[in-house]
């Protein structure tokens, strides 16, 4: 089994072609995806995505939880630079489970494009905060200071607004942003979804002439843009590496299987 690893603005996948390796969907495979994404007992990523190639290109995507989530942003623009850089193209047209996409490849700056929309209305729940669905549902929060305790406040809020929970710094001019990922239920260093959500309302409710928007993340700047029609997601894509997994069981997984099954039900 090949995997390859990529990185988008620091949001890391580990992604692998469904012709060459079948998709379990039953309790095994789940293991299976929580043990290549654990950080300390597999690989380490947090998501996986899987190339499907039937009458269309489709992306399939897995939060590091091991189950089968909803779109990825960040995500798609490693699907469309693979598949790009094997199909040898810089335009794409693809599925994913909130529909079709259209991507941009840019090779000479290792940069991808992915188009978004916003599903449906934006909902105002106060004067700083909004809830935003892109493919994936975000709660965001516009504040002062990211430096507070910012897990321990976007903890609850994952659970009780089951989506993805943001909060957001306008400073010098620069629209900062950290995200707690549902499915992988920490923060990471970017979200591509989260990022046109305060792209949008941005330019709804705060700037309507901004055309062309940065988002500064702990993996890096995001650029987001309306053309179109639609939302643009723009960053660089960096391959990590390429890994074999063997035939069979490998004894890492067993050991995994053994925490999950025994050990960590009495620890």
């Amino acid at each position: 089994m090949k995997l390859f690893k990529f990185h988008a603005t620091g949001n890391d996948f580990l992604l692998w072609e469904a012709h060459r390796q079948p998709n379990r969907q039953d309790e095994e495979g789940k293991l299976w995806r929580q043990w290549l994404c654990h950080r300390h007992f597999g690989i380490g990523a947090d998501g996986i995505i899987v190339v499907e190639e039937k009458e269309q290109l489709f992306m399939r995507y897995y939060n590091s939880d091991g189950k089968e989530g909803s779109f990825c942003g960040n995500g798609a623009r490693v699907f469309a630079f693979f598949c790009a850089q094997k199909r040898k193209q810089s335009l794409l047209t693809f599925e994913a489970w909130d529909g079709s996409h259209q991507a941009k490849v840019f090779e000479k700056d290792l940069t991808v494009a992915v188009s978004l929309q916003v599903r449906s209305s934006i909902k105002v729940l106060g004067s700083n905060t909004f809830f935003v669905d892109t493919g994936s549902p975000h709660y965001l929060y516009f504040c002062d200071s990211l430096s507070q305790d910012f897990i321990s406040w976007a903890k609850p809020l994952r659970q009780q607004w089951d989506a993805n929970v943001s909060w957001i710094q306008v400073q010098d001019g620069q629209i900062r942003v950290r995200t707690y990922e549902r499915g992988v239920e920490a923060e990471t260093y970017s979200c591509g979804t989260a990022a046109v959500a305060v792209a949008a309302v941005w330019n709804r409710f705060f700037n309507p002439e901004a055309k062309n928007i940065s988002l500064y993340t702990k993996g890096g700047i995001l650029e987001v843009f309306h053309e179109e029609g639609c939302w643009w997601l723009k960053g660089s894509v960096v391959p990590v590496v390429e890994i074999e997994v063997g035939d069979g069981e490998p004894e890492a997984f067993r050991y995994f299987k053994y925490l999950k099954k025994v050990l960590w039900r009495v620890v």
